[in-house]
């Protein structure tokens, strides 16, 4: 090929055709874009449908429906105001007006029970409502309930009324195991009713499944400690006849529920009024079986690291601290793998093998929510339990616990089941602590101490010392103690402020600038630095009830306080329970407290005149002997006009009986004389059936070794019975009339009563 045709490059090859596979992607599909103006109506119609599924669980109620409900309520709340025994007309019986009334609203209520409990309006109605009902009523009502325990437990408005029906489902059930059954109405579509026994098992072998999430419930819980209080009545604190609010309602339920008024039966009942009768309210055996059932289902559905993490929940510790009562109660506690052990990180189950402590328990007690678990369990705990878990998590930080401000309410409740030897080695150990505790007032552990001694007869010598140390008072001035630890000050502070205070009032307009530091966000006040305290307070009530000569310290430093300083101590709501305590303690002798009462003759009057100083004066006077009493009446003879203008006072002169004294002197005399021995002999009379026969030969025995060197005299003896009203054990009972002709005489002193209810007299 010529040269000039020859082109520059590589020569074009074939290209070989290359095979190309081709998948098949399928191409995305859209949904249809809505408008978002559409997209929000429906969101919000979604929301209102879950709102209203959430807050009418069992339906939406009538309106019409709810405002005869309100009619009801305030018909119900006026009688309920009135009582049981208004009568409006001779010939027409108000109990059958108010039974026809409350008919007809159980007749609208019938098939609405569910929708009712859970709507926020009528939930409180039917809880007055409850209280109205009889025993068949409430066991229709409950039925009504079956198989929605665990729905109404949950819902905010209907756990109220399911923690009413239960308290009140007490008594139903107390009368059903005496064999009290109302009789059943007859018809021929009346279907057998379970009992209310019967009912609670029944509801208890629904939710005994879902304990766990119940008790995590901020609502559920409180249904659920309801009902564990109405199976194991004696093995849970906080009796129905102490009010079982404190243990089964919340503080805000309880408030609320007091602030709606008094909830009481609007009709009488003569089998409810017969089941008062009994005291102590009966409990089936089946109850006791389904709670330990309660137990073995915890244990069984919760592993420990879970019963740990209750123990620190909110809402679950309560609960929990109830089950650990439960099983304390039906001595299961000191079992391997009970609650207790878990809770406490296998302590039971390792026993002494076990040395170090676990962090978990330690961290039990100073917390704020998990430490009244703690306290539950030192106090319920058996006595092996206590002795293994005081010396392994007390012992070495006892000092450091005693000050701490959440620790020291449970080392104080520790303190409370020492023996001699632990509170001996306990005070040796908190003689480091004790001015760091005065300076935190925090004297708890010191007031619990001094309880324990007095209990045990031990240590009481150590414990007076240690007032004497951390108050820094001399031995040569016992006069400052009372001052001092009412107060919560050393004698020196107490002496600076008291001098400061003086100056002061010499000069009331240098304190203007700082009575306007010290003020609150409603109003503004100047804190008082000598205002009694509480724990002062009962820190000198502990010591009071010492044995003598121990609690004399506070007697001498009350006879040496002077009147000014009585006076304020008297009409303090605080400092005047230390008085109450003087007055009344059965470790006082008589003379120190016939000497107390002779220290206020001079301010009576003044006492009088004050709400919480009249009624220390009244104590006084009841305290007093006839001879002393005419010694208080002669210095009242002056003031007689100010007592009777007085608001107080008027009550107390009433008692006293000025005119009578000022008329006839020896009828007044014989009239008190007369009282006291009428005192004597009912105080003596209790106390022969409190003590029984071996008290009665133990005052026998006293009477023989008694020292002819404090024998008393009469004024003294009859005084001495004063004090054994409420402390019959512990006086001497003196043998009177024999119990059979005692209780013959009552009997005819109640036949010979007039009847307390007139006859009615027809209308003419």
């Amino acid at each position: 090929m010529p040269r000039e045709n020859r082109k520059r490059g590589k020569k074009n090859k074939k290209q070989e055709k290359e095979e190309v596979t081709t998948y098949a992607v399928e191409e995305p599909q859209y949904e249809e874009q809505v408008p978002y103006n559409q997209w929000e109506q429906q969101n919000e119609g979604e929301l209102e449908a879950q709102a209203q599924v959430e807050e009418a669980p069992f339906g939406i109620v009538d309106p019409d429906v709810k405002a005869y409900f309100r009619t009801v309520n305030d018909q119900l709340k006026e009688w309920q105001d009135e009582g049981v025994d208004t009568e409006v007309d001779a010939e027409v019986d108000a109990n059958e007006e108010r039974r026809l009334f409350f008919k007809a609203a159980l007749t609208e209520m019938n098939g609405k029970e569910l929708q009712l409990s859970a709507d926020p309006d009528c939930s409180p109605i039917l809880e007055r409502m409850l209280y109205s009902m009889d025993d068949f009523v409430r066991r229709v009502f409950a039925d009504a309930l079956a198989g929605s325990w665990i729905d109404l437990s949950k819902d905010r408005f209907a756990s109220h009324v399911c923690q009413t029906l239960l308290a009140l489902a007490a008594d139903t059930i107390s009368r059903e195991t005496r064999g009290m059954l109302p009789p059943a109405p007859e018809g021929p579509d009346r279907g057998e009713l379970l009992t209310m026994t019967e009912l609670v098992l029944k509801a208890c072998e629904d939710i005994i499944t879902e304990v766990p999430m119940l008790m995590q419930n901020q609502f559920a819980s409180h249904v659920l400690r309801e009902l564990l209080l109405l199976l194991a009545p004696a093995q849970v604190s906080g009796h129905r006849d102490d009010r079982h609010a404190p243990t089964a309602r919340s503080k805000k339920s309880a408030g609320w529920k007091a602030r709606q008024g008094t909830m009481k039966a609007v009709i009488k009942d003569d089998q409810a009024a017969n089941g008062k009768d009994s005291a102590v309210k009966r409990t089936p055996k089946s109850f006791m079986e389904m709670a330990k059932k309660f137990l073995d289902s915890l244990r069984s559905s919760s592993d420990p690291n879970e019963l740990r993490a209750l123990a620190v929940d909110k809402v679950a510790s309560p609960v929990l601290q109830m089950f650990l009562e439960m099983e304390t109660g039906f001595k299961q506690a000191d079992a391997p793998g009970s609650i207790l052990d878990s809770v406490l990180a296998g302590l039971i189950s390792d026993g002494d093998s076990q040395t170090q402590a676990s962090s978990y328990v330690s961290s039990l007690l100073l917390d704020a929510t998990s430490s009244h678990l703690a306290e539950s369990i030192l106090t319920k705990c058996p006595r092996r339990v206590f002795d293994l878990l005081w010396p392994r998590y007390f012992v070495s930080e006892l000092g450091k616990l005693s000050a701490h401000p959440v620790a020291n309410f449970v080392v104080a409740k520790g303190i409370a089941r020492l023996d001699k030897e632990q509170l001996t080695e306990a005070l040796q150990l908190l003689e480091g602590s004790w001015k760091k505790s005065l300076k935190a007032q925090r004297l708890g552990v010191l007031t619990a101490s001094v309880e324990r001694a007095a209990k045990i007869n031990a240590c009481e010598e150590s414990l007076i010392k240690v007032i004497y140390s951390i108050f820094e008072i001399p031995q040569d001035e016992p006069g400052m103690i009372v001052p001092c630890v009412l107060r919560l000050k050393t004698l020196p502070d107490y002496q600076e402020v008291s001098e400061r205070k003086r100056e002061g009032e010499a000069n009331p307009n240098g304190d203007k600038a700082e009575a306007s530091v010290h003020h609150t966000r409603r109003q503004f006040r100047q804190e008082d630095p000598l205002e009694p305290k509480i724990q002062g307070s009962l820190l000198l009530q502990a010591i009071l009830r010492l044995q003598a000569p121990h609690n004399e310290v506070i007697l001498e430093s009350l006879h040496a306080t002077k009147q000014e300083e009585l006076l304020v101590i008297a009409c303090s709501p605080i400092g005047s329970r230390v008085l109450d305590t003087a007055l009344e303690s059965s470790s006082i002798h008589i003379r120190l407290r016939k000497r107390l009462v002779t220290a206020f003759i001079g301010l009576f009057h003044q006492m009088a005149d004050d709400r919480i100083g009249s009624r220390v004066a009244e104590r006084c006077w009841d305290a007093a002997d006839p001879y002393l009493k005419e010694k208080i009446a002669k210095s009242l003879l002056p003031h007689e006009q100010f007592l009777v203008g007085s608001h107080f006072g008027r009550f107390f002169a009433r008692n006293l009986g000025l005119p009578l004294y000022k008329r006839n002197p020896d009828q007044w005399k014989a009239t008190r004389a007369q009282q006291h021995k009428a005192v004597a002999s009912s105080s003596n009379a209790i106390s022969t059936f409190a003590s029984g026969p071996e008290s009665e030969a133990k005052s026998s025995q006293k009477r023989k070794r008694k020292d002819p060197e404090e024998e008393e005299g009469d004024i003294d003896r009859l005084f001495s019975g004063i004090g054994k009203y409420k402390h019959a054990q512990v006086g001497e009972s003196r043998p009177k009339k024999p119990v059979a002709e005692l209780e013959t005489t009552v009997l005819n002193a109640i036949k010979a009563a007039p009847d307390s209810q007139p006859s009615k007299k027809k209308k003419k």
